[in-house]
């Protein structure tokens, strides 16, 4: 579903509308022996306009300390239009990257 990448991943397929579900990205070779600390989760379309509560559910998105995934929840948005998820990481041992979810809805 994902295709892999180091720090931009991308859902290949337009999402319909009506799909949600949640997103696993691996980042354990970000994480190496750490762990996450905290992560937030953000989104806009490619405009740059925000676009967080129509296309993410806040309260779904968490992450895999084991399995050193980080899983936004994606929902709605409008057909036609592109989005960019953001995912601010900062592990246990005070690392910090930002990895990015695009994908389009049809």
């Amino acid at each position: 579903m994902i295709y892999e990448g180091l720090r931009h991943f991308e859902i290949p397929d337009s999402k319909p509308i009506f799909a949600a579900w949640l997103v696993d990205i691996d980042i354990s070779e970000f994480l190496e022996d750490d762990t996450i600390d905290s992560v937030d989760f953000s989104a806009a379309t490619e405009d740059g306009t925000d676009a967080t509560s129509d296309v993410l559910t806040a309260v779904l998105c968490t992450y895999d300390n084991d399995d050193g995934l980080i899983k936004p929840y994606i929902k709605a948005g409008t057909s036609g239009e592109t989005y960019i998820c953001t995912m601010q990481v900062t592990t246990d041992g005070g690392s910090q990257e930002e990895f990015y979810l695009r994908w389009s809805v049809i």
